[in-house]
């Protein structure tokens, strides 16, 4: 399948960031790592941690349909801020159950790609690589995402000062 086009990611992220709620595209398959994101049984949409959920999960969405690739900028930016969003609240929220879900959130070393891709390719993507270091900043609390981000020998070049704050960048 082709990658989403530009106004399609923008449609999903409008979506996603609704405040009623989060429609997900209906008719499609549930990817891999979104389907390890459902709410909890009974919890109403508006609830902080079922809508923390549902942007993460629309995030890991997007994010998979570009195929972990930043080649379509406008795209990557749009996939990578509703995720960015997404792990945003789900770390606000109080639970430390919800914060589990990004411990278990796979495929990590496909989402690792995507983040090198993203800081790598120069152009509109460039001045995201703050943002980039801060969603990573997070996500490397987890020992799992720090594991994963250390066996990536490309993760591990583009994130060295995060994962080794001693090191020059």
């Amino acid at each position: 399948l082709p990658p989403p086009s530009s106004s399609e990611v923008r449609r999903a992220v409008s979506q996603a960031c609704a405040p009623t709620g989060v429609a997900v595209a209906s008719g499609a398959a549930a990817p891999s790592a979104a389907s390890s994101l459902a709410a909890a049984p009974g919890a109403a949409p508006e609830e902080p941690a079922a809508r923390a959920l549902a942007v993460l999960r629309q995030g890991c969405e997007l994010i998979e349909a570009l195929h972990y690739s930043a080649a379509d900028s406008d795209a990557a930016i749009a996939a990578f801020e509703t995720f960015r969003r997404g792990a945003q609240l789900v770390i606000q929220v109080a639970s430390k159950k919800d914060d589990l879900v990004l411990d278990r959130l796979e495929p990590k070393s496909s989402f690792l790609e995507f983040f090198v891709c993203f800081c790598e390719h120069g152009g509109p993507l460039r001045k995201y690589r703050s943002r980039v270091d801060g969603l990573l900043t997070r996500l490397l609390t987890f020992d799992s995402w720090r594991a994963a981000a250390t066996a990536d020998p490309s993760a591990l070049a583009a994130f060295r000062h995060l994962l080794d704050p001693g090191s020059s960048a």
